[in-house]
Parts: C-alpha cells; structure tokens; sequence
C-alpha cells in the first residue's frame, strides 16, 4: 500500500504543468454555485436542480485533466446535455446526485462518522465510475 507521501508526489506529477486550469476549473464551479446560492428564493431551487450535473462535471474535468491531460473547460458543463431519454446526461447525473445522496442519507441514520465516510467514499467514485461507462460522443 502507498503512503501518503507518494500519494502526493504521483498527484503533483500529474498535475504539473496543469496547475493553471485545475485553479480555474475550481474558480469556475465555485463562483457558479456562489452566484446560484445567494439568489433568494429562487436560487436554492436551482441550486438543487443543477448541482448534480455541475458536480458531475466538474469532476469529469478532473478525470480528463489526470487521465489525458485535457483541459477543455467545456467538460464542466458536459451534463447539461439534455438530448436523448430521459433528459440525456442532464437527467442521469441529476439522478445519479440524487441517488448518491439518499444513499449518503440512509447510512447517517446509522451514525454520523459512517455516513461521513461514505459520502466521501461514494461522492467521487460514483462519477468516477460512471464516467468510463457513459459514451462522451467525440472529444474524449
């Protein structure tokens, strides 16, 4: 098993050179959930309406950006596809939050600590996942 240590030093490998995007990556989904949530009213319903999708690609930047070193911006907002079933990929990452969530929700009926933990554990991995499965059309 890795230590810590190497850990970090594999992550700074594979970020090098990528510092810049992953900052503005973050700048951008941070000040687009900033903006949501400080509209009253209105913008708490849209905050829930578009967090999953957001999430789901914000983290798919990432796995793009360590995978294959692509840094395109636009995987940010890849989910909100809303063509095909059932709202596209728009529906299933909405769903997939969701779902995430209750999860999330039924393990902390347990306990907190454990609940934590498996909202770390399937937060990431659940995206993760799903990005090898579910077909990205043209620009992987």
């Amino acid at each position: 098993m890795k230590q810590n240590f190497e850990i970090r030093k594999a992550a700074r490998e594979t970020l090098a050179g990528s510092w810049g995007n992953a900052i503005v990556a973050v700048l951008i989904y941070m000040g687009i959930i900033s903006v949501i949530a400080s509209i009253p009213g209105l913008g708490q319903i849209a905050f829930i309406a578009i967090m999953g999708p957001l999430m789901y690609g914000f983290l798919l930047f990432f796995v793009k950006l360590v995978r294959k070193n692509i840094t395109d911006f636009n995987f940010i907002f890849k989910a909100f596809n809303f063509s095909g079933p059932n709202l596209g990929l728009f529906g299933r990452s909405l769903g997939l939050y969701w779902l995430m969530n209750l999860y999330v929700f039924l393990w902390s009926l347990l306990l907190i600590i454990p609940g934590s933990s498996v909202r770390l554990q399937h937060g990431f991995l659940s995206v993760y996942r799903q990005s090898r499965y579910w077909d990205f059309g043209s620009t992987s």
